[in-house]
C-alpha cells in the first residue's frame, strides 16, 4: 500500500475552491483535475489538502488519492491524527488590543492552521474548555475565542470580516461555535450599507 506523504497538510478552503482551481489550471495550461476535499462547515468552507514535493507545494487531487489508495475521508482521518502534534504549540493565546480580553490565533505558515478545526475537542481543551468560537477568514489562518462577552464577539467578528474582505485567499467571514460535540454557525459581522460608513 502506498503511504500518504508526511508533507500532506490540511487547508480550509472556500466553497468554490474547485472552480478556482479549474480556472487556474486552465490558465496555466494544465489538465483539469478534481481536488480532494470534504465539507467542514456546510455551505461555508471545505477541508482540502496540499502536499509539498521538494520545493513545490501543490493541491492534492483525486488522482493522488487513487495512488495513495485512500478516499477523502480516509485522508482526513490520517491527517487529523498527524495534526494533533501541532496543537501542542498552536494556536497562540493573544491579547486583544485595548481590551482585557484574549483570543487564539494560528497563522504560522507551517500548514497546520486547520489542525484545531480537525480536532475541535483538543482545541477547546487547549483554550480552557467548550464552547468556543472559531473562524477561518482566509486560507492559512484560524482565529478562536470564548463566547459570552458581547463586545469581544463584536470586535472579533468585525476583524474577521475585514480580513475576509481585504486579504488574499478569502474563505468565509462566518464564525462557528464548537458546542462540545459539533460545529454550528454562530454569526458574522455585516458590512454597513451607509454611504458615509468608514472602512
Amino acid at each position: 500500500m502506498t503511504q500518504i506523504p508526511d508533507t500532506v497538510r490540511p487547508v480550509v478552503a472556500p466553497m468554490d475552491a474547485q472552480d478556482q482551481y479549474a480556472e487556474w489550471s486552465n490558465q496555466a495550461g494544465h489538465a483539469a483535475r478534481e481536488l480532494a476535499c470534504v465539507s467542514l462547515w456546510p455551505d461555508q468552507a471545505l477541508i482540502c489538502f496540499q502536499v509539498t514535493e521538494g520545493s513545490t507545494r501543490r493541491w492534492v487531487h483525486t488522482g493522488d488519492l487513487e495512488q495513495w489508495k485512500v478516499d477523502a475521508e480516509g485522508l482526513v482521518t490520517v491527517v487529523r491524527e498527524r495534526s494533533r502534534t501541532a496543537l501542542g504549540h498552536s494556536p497562540l493565546r493573544t491579547r486583544v488590543p485595548d481590551m482585557d480580553a484574549w483570543y487564539w490565533v494560528s497563522a504560522e505558515g507551517d500548514g497546520w492552521a486547520a489542525a484545531g478545526l480537525l480536532n475541535p475537542k483538543i482545541l477547546a481543551e487547549r483554550m480552557g474548555g467548550a464552547p468556543i468560537l472559531a473562524s477561518a477568514p482566509v486560507v492559512g489562518a484560524l482565529i478562536a475565542w470564548h463566547p459570552g462577552d458581547a463586545e469581544l464577539d463584536k470586535v472579533m467578528a468585525v476583524g474577521i470580516r475585514k480580513m475576509f474582505e481585504r486579504e488574499p485567499s478569502p474563505v468565509t467571514p462566518v464564525v462557528h461555535q464548537w458546542t462540545g460535540d459539533r460545529w454550528v454557525p454562530f454569526g458574522e459581522a455585516v458590512p454597513s450599507s451607509e454611504p458615509d460608513a468608514q472602512p
